[in-house]
């Protein structure tokens, strides 16, 4: 298989700032390399609180935690970690309760500062910690996959899963600072760079032609420190606009109502990554059936993630009905059976965006979907 990874030997750069302006704060994003495990972070953090809580993962504990809390100790600040099993399956409620346990048996209130340490799924779990904790603690995300910098980091959403769904109990609660701090992809596994090359491909389907364009003729040697200050612009720009999804944020969750439907449905086997590209791909198809979008611009978007060598398969143990059902619970489907569509590539329509599908396209879509990204080719029963 070909390597699509990009090449590495990006790192002597400056950093770049970005600001998210929102009514009631601002929430400052630094992107750059060696930002963290320096005096200019510590000298944040003592800024925000005097105990520091270190939320990470067991993944990331051993690369990277262990040595922010050392560095920490060192510098004679009280602090510790809780570290938390990796992965989807594990961002619950019950995990939250864990970590607020240890919280209030390590006496901590509310003059502590929670460092959230990890990819996606650890910065939503500790953002929605901080945002209950004592009403509300301070709060820096530092990010450490490619997928939370370009996307779980900004925009204060937390959430935890449930049986019924992803992200369906959570808040809204911003960081006072992002820490985009290159250095930790040195030791990303390729596997997380797709992951997140999923939500760069969105940004570009969605908003960006020129990106989604950068990205299709080729496939490695990427500037990645400007692809993520795109990506973290755009996000931005679109997070001021809407900053409690009432409206146009919504096109974030380009490909999200599937994806997550899948990811719920595989009981989070699947990648994020690999199931919200599967949920573009359907979007997409839909858009087609729809009328909005051109088929040459569908087939392009379909060729992009065969590009980037995404599997772009699901459990054959998951039939049409299965997905629709799933769906029809979804907490982005508002209406039951609306979707984020796409009218052009680098282009979504304000006034059609958000589009109520008619329950027998849908259905058929979703034979289709089956029918070809299924490791086992599925009937509706």
């Amino acid at each position: 298989m070909k390597n699509y990874i990009i090449d590495l030997n990006f790192y002597n750069i400056m950093s770049k700032d970005l600001t998210l302006n929102l009514k009631e704060n601002n929430v400052p994003i630094s992107i750059g390399e060696n930002l963290v495990f320096s005096l200019d972070f510590l000298n944040f953090c003592k800024t925000l609180g005097n105990r520091f809580v270190i939320i990470t993962d067991q993944n990331v504990e051993k690369l990277y935690g262990e040595k922010l809390n050392l560095f920490f100790q060192n510098q004679h600040m009280d602090s510790f970690i809780i570290s938390i099993p990796a992965g989807d399956s594990f961002k619950t409620r019950e995990t939250k309760a864990l970590i607020e346990d240890q919280m209030l048996q390590k006496k901590i209130n509310k003059s502590a500062l929670i460092i959230a340490l990890g990819g996606g799924m650890v910065l939503d779990m500790a953002a929605f910690v901080a945002s209950t904790y004592y009403r509300g603690i301070p709060l820096v995300m530092v990010p450490t996959s490619l997928l939370a910098m370009v996307d779980a980091s900004i925009g204060g959403k937390t959430a935890v899963n449930t049986k019924e769904g992803k992200n369906l109990i959570g808040s809204y609660y911003h960081p006072k600072k992002i820490f985009i701090d290159l250095q930790f992809l040195k030791t990303l596994p390729k596997e997380e760079y797709r992951n997140g090359f999923s939500e760069i491909i969105k940004y570009g389907i969605i908003y960006d032609k020129d990106l989604f364009s950068s990205l299709y003729e080729k496939t490695q040697g990427h500037d990645l420190e400007e692809i993520i200050y795109k990506c973290c612009l755009i996000k931005k720009t679109i997070v001021e606009r809407d900053e409690k999804e009432n409206n146009i944020r919504a096109i974030l969750n380009f490909g999200h109502t599937l994806g997550h439907s899948l990811e719920n449905l595989e009981s989070y086997k699947i990648s994020h990554g690999e199931a919200i590209s599967l949920g573009m791909i359907f979007a997409s198809f839909l858009s087609v059936k729809m009328k909005i979008l051109k088929r040459e611009d569908f087939f392009k978007i379909f060729s992009m993630f065969k590009k980037y060598h995404f599997p772009l398969v699901f459990s054959q143990n998951i039939s049409a009905k299965d997905i629709f059902d799933k769906l029809l619970s979804d907490k982005k489907a508002k209406l039951n059976r609306n979707f984020v569509l796409i009218e052009k590539i680098g282009s979504i329509k304000e006034d059609i965006y958000l589009q109520e599908v008619d329950e027998k396209i849908l259905k058929k879509a979703l034979f289709w979907l089956c029918n070809r990204f299924s490791s086992k080719a599925e009937l509706w029963k």
